[in-house]
């Protein structure tokens, strides 16, 4: 396991239309955070697609090996292994392996032939493979995939691919409890996206966020927006409803195609583009401005996936595979203790102007 120390020079990041008080302490922190290094570890963990880091462990897949979890306190890794019946793939790279950590369930999807995805379920509790292969629960071309409140949302095409470049793609909700081998599982249309296949973000507040690669935007769907069109698939003769790119909450400019995405637990968006520069960054919502975190011009330094859990900004890991077939690596922030005494002091002081002010009106 490799760590490092890298800095990286933020943009400026501030907050349009606040207080008095708050608008100065707000480059204030961006000031801190201009100043501020990065520990980066890689794991020696190689995925394929989108993967999970939960609770201390990261869950990803391989087509040869299967499932895996890393433990990043230990560096320990314990291999779960593929479908005792093996699966189907194409060996060219699978979608992805992600985890529901509420009900231990880790979600694999195949990719085989030049249209088909096969979905395969193991269950960490009982300790045994839902689905136990060869076929697993079919599905079109997935790419992406998350899961939020126990169900697995999948970004891909919805129609078999053509071999080129601009097919429209879909995030669905995927019943995944249809029979394996069988009749492929319903796919309840949530959003219709534009461009190549990208992966997707669910918050934890139950927004949805996509970043097209052909039209370098990110968008985001409020979780009301998205559940109008939830579960519109299962009366008799019902009609599969779903949002489009025009309906989105909000639309941000990124600079280059979009692939990675995700949002941790105070609202901080993180993406990864790549263009002529490759470069991971995180969004201000508020203003559309982006921090740049990463960059690089070498070809092969490919963001791709990500996943994190707790707030970045108070120091929790942020996730990301990096390069083609490369690992994945952790960043985390790590604030110089001097300019943060600064920015503490300075704060101390606004306090004690601002109940001078309040006894003085």
């Amino acid at each position: 396991m490799k760590n490092l120390l890298t800095t990286s020079r933020f943009r400026g990041l501030t907050r349009r239309g606040l207080s008095y008080s708050c608008a100065l302490i707000t480059p204030l922190i961006a000031g801190s955070l201009a100043l501020a290094q990065y520990h980066v570890v890689d794991t020696g963990v190689y995925p394929e697609g989108q993967f999970t880091y939960a609770d201390g462990y990261i869950h990803s897949w391989t087509a040869d090996s299967g499932y895996s979890i890393y433990d990043v306190s230990t560096g320990e890794t314990s291999d779960i292994g593929l479908p005792p019946n093996g699966t189907r793939t194409n060996g060219y790279g699978d979608a992805f392996g992600v985890y529901d950590s509420t009900n231990g369930l880790f979600y694999a999807a195949t990719v085989y032939g030049m249209s088909d995805s096969d979905v395969y379920v193991y269950d960490t509790n009982a300790g045994e493979w839902q689905t136990p292969g060869v076929s697993g629960v079919s599905m079109i071309n997935a790419y992406g995939g998350q899961v939020h409140n126990s169900q697995l949302y999948v970004s891909g095409l919805a129609q078999p691919w053509n071999g080129g470049y601009g097919q429209d793609n879909y995030i669905f909700a995927f019943d995944h409890l249809a029979t394996p081998g069988g009749d492929p599982a319903r796919h309840d249309t949530l959003i219709e996206t534009a461009g190549n296949s990208a992966y997707l973000a669910v918050a934890p507040n139950g927004d949805f966020y996509y970043a097209t690669y052909s039209t370098s935007m990110l968008y985001r769907w409020s979780a009301e927006q998205v559940a109008s069109v939830t579960d519109d698939l299962y009366e008799p003769g019902a009609v599969d409803n779903f949002l489009t790119l025009g309906d989105a909450d909000d639309a941000w400019a990124v600079p280059g195609g979009g692939n990675g995405l995700a949002v941790d637990d105070a609202g901080n968006i993180f993406f990864a583009v790549n263009g002529s520069e490759h470069i991971l960054a995180m969004l201000d919502p508020e203003t559309g401005e982006y921090i740049t975190i990463l960059s690089s011009t070498d070809f092969m330094d490919w963001y791709g996936a990500m996943s994190i859990e707790g707030d970045f900004m108070a120091g929790d890991p942020l996730y990301f595979s990096s390069g083609f077939g490369g690992s994945i690596w952790g960043i985390s922030l790590v604030p110089e203790p001097s300019v943060y005494a600064h920015t503490l002091g300075t704060l101390v002081l606004l306090f004690a102007l601002y109940h001078r002010r309040r006894k003085s009106a």
